[in-house]
């Protein structure tokens, strides 16, 4: 479950249970390292930002992307107070809000790590316009639903009848809401006419908001890593469980591939800049069952992007 965060939508709600816990501030629970020999009580500080795949669905606490990760780099000597700030749905531009708002809190990392792809491209597929949150339609019906209820209420005082037909009289009228035409529902079983173009501004909008955060790194003093994640089309070699789940959500199969081309064409690491690696295509050669569902990867996945992941910080 979640609720309402200012600016970014939403943020899960707290909970406590066996495998899942999820802080007073919607952050799900890490695994933290014991002090090691010498530590002079400063730990490296990583936060990472992500959707439902940073977050952790399909995984418990201790082995989710991040939790795995401060495992793993404990192992290497390396004692990190890592935050898996991943929140279910989001994309790219509200994690950089998020990230955003820790800053203006004096919460500056030495390392940020961003994991995206899925949600980037799964939101421009199912509204068929690059860039905004999942499910943005819901939002705009809810704003024009409720100024539909406040007008209502508002023609059903006599003082405000009044004033309102002066206003009439003056000729100043209120404007019509116009609702923004999202048109398409989620569960869209075809991809966009216009896919080349909406993917292209998947790209684009990935491509400033890494732009950003680098911007961010360089003011504030902090190193940037940026992973555009693996999904169930790229893998080769498939269990018959996950032939299952490629096929329920083949629809979807060409714009993906689109959009992660696009993404191996474009150079986002220009200018002298490092940080972003592409994983897509990290378990083409697996056999190993590893997706629970189109998108989200069980404990094992987790652990073989964590690697990756590890390295790169070390």
């Amino acid at each position: 479950m979640v609720e309402w965060a200012p600016y970014a939508y939403w943020r899960c709600q707290p909970f406590r249970g066996q495998y899942i816990n999820v802080d007073a501030k919607g952050i799900r629970k890490t695994w933290q390292p014991e002090s090691m020999p010498g530590e002079d009580g400063r730990r490296p500080r990583i936060f990472f930002f992500g959707g439902s795949t940073t977050w952790g669905t399909g995984a418990r606490d201790d082995f989710t992307i991040p939790s795995i990760t401060a495992r793993l780099l404990w192992r290497k000597g390396i004692s990190a107070h890592v935050t898996n700030f991943g929140q279910i749905g989001y994309v790219s531009t509200q994690e950089l809000i998020a990230l955003l708002l820790e800053l203006q809190k004096g919460n500056v990392p030495d390392v940020v790590v961003f994991y995206d792809g899925v949600n980037d491209t799964f939101s421009a597929f199912q509204q068929r316009i690059a860039g905004l949150p999942q499910n943005e339609y819901n939002r705009v019906r809810e704003f024009n639903s409720s100024r539909k209820t406040i007008s209502i209420f508002a023609d059903n005082l006599s003082s405000i009848r009044f004033l309102g037909s002066l206003i009439y009289r003056r000729s100043v009228r209120h404007p019509a809401v116009t609702p923004i035409p999202f048109r398409a529902p989620i569960g869209q079983t075809s991809p966009p006419t216009d896919s080349e173009s909406v993917t292209k501004g998947v790209v684009d909008d990935y491509e400033r908001n890494i732009e950003a955060v680098r911007a961010l790194a360089r003011r504030y003093g902090f190193r940037a890593l940026f992973y555009w994640q693996p999904s169930i089309f790229a893998k080769a070699h498939l269990t018959q469980y996950e032939e299952r789940e490629l096929r329920k959500n083949s629809a979807m199969k060409p714009f993906f591939d689109l959009t992660y081309r696009l993404v191996k064409q474009h150079n986002l690491n220009q200018g002298g800049e490092t940080g972003f690696h592409d994983l897509s295509e990290v378990f083409s050669d697996t056999t190993e069952p590893l997706f629970v569902d189109w998108c989200h990867m069980g404990e094992t996945g987790n652990s073989l992007v964590a690697e990756q992941i590890a390295g790169n910080i070390e």
